[in-house]
């Protein structure tokens, strides 16, 4: 019997953008992910806390959710009260669910510093890691024995032998280059975001009067 396989994507989201649900969602289909856990960090231990309530946050994940199906809100690490650790999180889900099958959704910039994470290796041992990347990327700066797990999409669908957990896979490139803090400092200065995130989110933004 097949585990059962699911998508988890972690972050502040603040806010969630148009990088983040087109790299995601396609990948996702590549893998023949069916959801991908939206899942906002409580208190991120290598990032600036966020600037806005954990209610805005969450506001804004169910309606991209609502919006597009292939997204679930998971508030597992916020229910937690706590620094969010991404391997107390996967050990918490396997510790529920033995066959199960967990790709983690993380961007090039957090491959490069995934060595500072906390237990990173132990990571490995729960969940694939799912790289999205932007045109150009250079793996030079990645930890040498991570890159020793790398495997591209195309090369992990075809080995049918493929580990069920350890493998680093490598995304095709997408042009997507957004980064929410550009957005934050775009909305104080009144600037147009429409083009970076879901029209329900600049509407959001500009309802609750948010960033500003």
């Amino acid at each position: 019997m097949k585990n059962s396989r699911i998508g988890i994507f972690g972050g502040t989201f603040n806010p969630i953008h148009l990088g983040h649900i087109h790299t995601v969602s396609q990948s996702a289909k590549l893998l023949g992910l069916e959801k991908v856990a939206l899942m906002p960090a409580n208190i991120p231990p290598l990032k600036e806390a966020p600037t806005i309530s954990t209610k805005h946050r969450v506001n804004m994940l169910k309606l991209v959710c609502e919006e597009h199906p292939c997204f679930y809100l998971e508030t597992y690490e916020l229910e937690q009260g706590e620094t969010s650790y991404t391997v107390k999180t996967l050990q918490a889900f396997k510790d529920k669910q033995r066959e199960l099958d967990i790709f983690f959704f993380i961007g090039m910039d957090s491959l490069v510093n995934f060595h500072l994470w906390k237990n990173y290796k132990k990571i490995l041992e729960l969940a694939n890691l799912v790289v999205t990347t932007r045109p150009g990327y250079d793996l030079s700066n990645v930890q040498t024995d991570l890159q020793n797990e790398l495997i591209d999409a195309g090369q992990f669908l075809n080995d049918r032998q493929s580990k069920s957990c350890g493998n680093i896979i490598l995304m095709p490139p997408q042009s997507f280059d957004i980064a929410s803090s550009t957005i934050r400092e775009m909305v104080a200065k009144h600037q147009d975001i429409s083009s970076l995130v879901p029209e329900c989110v600049e509407q959001y933004i500009k309802s609750h009067n948010l960033y500003r």
